[in-house]
């Protein structure tokens, strides 16, 4: 009777360990639980950035919709352009 329950009780223990190692290293164990979490907060985060870029650019086009000024600023110092008679000096910050 002792032998059948100390191998009933290693059983129960190897039972318990193959559980546990299942629980935590298994596809949808702990580890792939966490992993999904920081992939997840990740995600998160490059939406956030998305939208604080769409932000700048729905003003940006706001204010080329709304501000003359605000093109001429753009016309000339991304595309340097000039006005006719209008000269240009570069200088270089080498």
């Amino acid at each position: 009777m002792r032998s059948v329950n100390r191998v009933i009780r290693y059983l129960l223990y190897a039972e318990m360990i193959a559980l546990g190692v299942f629980y935590i290293w298994s596809p949808h164990g702990v580890q792939s639980v966490t992993r999904l979490v920081h992939e997840c907060e990740e995600v998160e985060q490059q939406v956030l950035n998305v939208k604080r870029d769409i932000a700048t650019l729905e003003l940006e086009v706001d204010q080329w919709e709304s501000e003359p000024f605000y093109k001429e600023k753009i016309a000339r110092e991304q595309l340097q352009m000039a006005r006719k008679h209008e000269v240009i000096y570069h200088y270089s910050t080498n």
